[in-house]
């Protein structure tokens, strides 16, 4: 099984004899329950005037990039931007990113949140959504803003384009810091785009259900 096509094809070049044992099973995302998860009355976030709140989930390991989130934060500062941008997740590079954070002097702009039971909250009160992933296989969290019909920012890992369409529902940026913010930077002056790809979502189907079907007749 493989959650995306892109996934597939590759296992499947590699493996060609294993063509006909292959088949795409999608994580299996419910709109429904996410959106109803996302219901918060408490506010998460209290941003300052023309502050731009940005999250990212991803653990902290190698494959999610988060050094890369920090950096382009750094950048977005030094460019004269107001954000603070939130990263949920755990992980073996916990030090080395809090050191990062430190050594950027981002202690009042990064923050790493750690683990949370439910991440949906977060996703609704955030302004833009950045995945940052240096590769994925099928990025959930990606699949659970787009149900949010949040803006958002992904890097150009493999099977990123089985999600997102550049400039329609989302934005593709290089695996580069400098270029993150670049992209950050274009939805932060342009609420009329963030507004366009939030719309373009909300015309999209988000959820895949019927995936769980594919399952059961494997089963």
């Amino acid at each position: 099984m493989a959650v995306s096509q892109k996934c597939c094809d590759i296992f499947n070049g590699i493996f060609p004899q294993l063509c006909d044992k292959t088949i795409v099973i999608k994580n299996i995302i419910s709109e429904k329950i996410i959106v109803s998860l996302a219901q918060c009355n408490e506010r998460l976030f209290s941003p300052c005037a023309g502050e731009t709140i940005i999250l990212t989930i991803g653990r902290l390991s190698p494959p999610k990039g988060i050094d890369n989130a920090v950096l382009a934060c750094a950048h977005l500062i030094e460019m004269g931007y107001s954000v603070k941008w939130y990263q949920i997740g755990v992980g073996e590079l916990w030090a080395q990113i809090e050191g990062l954070i430190k050594a950027k002097h981002l202690e009042k702009s990064f923050f790493m949140l750690g683990e949370r039971e439910n991440p949906y909250p977060y996703i609704k009160q955030c302004d833009i959504y950045v995945q940052p992933s240096n590769y994925e296989g099928k990025a959930i969290a990606v699949d659970e803003a787009k149900c949010l019909h949040k803006p958002i920012v992904v890097t150009n890992f493999d099977t990123v384009f089985d999600q997102i369409e550049d400039g329609v529902n989302g934005l593709v940026a290089k695996k580069d810091p400098q270029d993150i913010a670049i992209k950050i930077k274009s939805l932060i002056d342009s609420p009329e785009k963030c507004k366009e790809l939030s719309d373009n979502l909300k015309k999209q189907k988000t959820g895949n259900e019927e995936e769980l079907e594919k399952f059961c007749c494997i089963i």
